[in-house]
């Protein structure tokens, strides 16, 4: 429920499941902002296990949600390298 969105959201930045940013085009020097901190991809596979969508398929194919987990995991750590990289570009 609600009370547990909180923490849930804050496993997944911390994962880099979730980032947060801001984006500005009026902010002058700071227009894109990532306020998130650098993920730790090292829960990331664990945060995947807490989330039931994730964990439901890990028990009818093991095999595939593995893969998938990974792909998922490798995806985001792609998206927040590109996040940086937007850091720099709008900001420069």
């Amino acid at each position: 429920g609600m009370a547990k969105a909180q923490t849930e959201e804050k496993l997944a930045v911390e994962a880099g499941y979730w980032n947060n940013f801001i984006y500005n085009p009026l902010g002058g020097d700071k227009k894109f902002t990532l306020n998130s901190k650098e993920p730790n991809f090292e829960s990331y596979q664990e945060f995947l296990k807490g989330e039931v969508r994730y964990l439901s398929l890990s028990l009818k194919n093991p095999e595939r949600a593995k893969a998938l987990d990974l792909q998922n995991e490798q995806e985001a750590r792609e998206r927040y390298e590109k996040l940086k990289k937007m850091v720099d570009l709008y900001n420069n």
